[in-house]
């Protein structure tokens, strides 16, 4: 039996769900689908979603599902619970927007079986670039073993000129809260629309915020998901001529990153504007972003 799982029976599909989808599955951000086995009323799986995101297809920005995880616990794998769970994906997608359902399967034998079901269900692969990078500390000290000493200080925090910008939880509640609605409005495409208003809710650490006057110009926004992750969730400037603002706060990011986060911890930096891609690429220049398996069923 597959069911669409409420806020109330939630708690009892939440261990099968990864640490990084936790908070977007209990907020509501991601939808869940979960398996139940009718001998025992186990929850047994899940399906991780989100809809409404615009994912390039054929180089067009096309409104699309997007599965975030499929997992069968393995007892009861091999008794089509994963199948009946896409039906019910299938069945949605006919009274949704969305023109299709993309899946990203990373490259690697151990996700072969992946691509191998989703292919049995008529997802179309090719190869393509998922727009994210992954940051970590040997990431940095690689970077500065390739920077004279000057750039190399600046990333470590030898930067003199940081007047300005602060961590977002020294900012007032209300500067806070007109800021990211000032970022949402001049956002267009919506990418920032379910981001919480309560600033307690980012990592300190590492979402800075520009204020000239006051008044936020450009902030840097990141999640702590449970795997030991940091993710990128805003980048965002209201000035006409953002990019060397933008610049001097993901700078400062990095720094702080390197000075003061555990070791084992990454960074990730979903790069869906041009403007952000180019920002990281500048500062993480040997850098390239992950490439994966994107398969597409309509």
């Amino acid at each position: 039996m597959v069911i669409w799982v409420s806020k109330k029976e939630m708690d009892n599909f939440l261990p099968l769900v990864p640490g990084e989808m936790k908070r977007d599955v209990e907020s509501g951000r991601f939808f869940c689908l979960g398996a139940v086995s009718e001998e025992d009323n186990a929850a047994v799986g899940v399906l991780i979603f989100s809809q409404g995101g615009r994912i390039q297809v054929n180089g067009e920005p096309t409104v699309m599902i997007e599965v975030h995880w499929i997992y069968v616990l393995e007892k009861y794998r091999q008794q089509g619970f994963a199948n009946k769970m896409m039906e019910e994906l299938a069945e949605a997608l006919w009274d949704n927007p969305a023109s299709g359902i993309v899946v990203d399967v990373p490259f690697g034998p151990e996700y072969d079986l992946a691509e191998a079901f989703f292919s049995s269900w008529g997802f179309v692969f090719q190869v393509a670039d998922n727009g994210q990078m992954i940051i970590t500390k040997d990431t940095c000290r690689h970077e500065m073993d390739n920077l004279d000493e000057e750039k190399a200080a600046k990333l470590k925090g030898g930067q003199k000129k940081t007047n300005g910008l602060i961590s977002v939880i020294d900012l007032p509640d209300i500067v806070f809260t007109e800021a990211i609605r000032e970022m949402r409005h001049i956002e267009k495409s919506g990418i920032f629309d379910e981001l919480p208003e309560n600033k307690t809710y980012y990592y300190p650490e590492m979402s800075i915020a520009a204020v000239d006057n006051g008044h936020v110009t450009s902030m840097a926004l990141f999640e702590h998901t449970m795997t030991n992750e940091l993710t990128l969730v805003m980048l965002k400037s209201i000035l006409a001529s953002p990019g060397k603002e933008l610049f001097l706060v993901l700078r400062t990011v990095f720094s702080k990153y390197y000075q003061s986060c555990p070791e084992e911890m990454t960074v990730r930096l979903p790069l869906k504007k041009v403007e952000s891609r180019k920002l990281a690429s500048r500062l993480f220049p040997d850098v390239d972003t992950v490439i994966v398996r994107r398969g597409y069923f309509s």
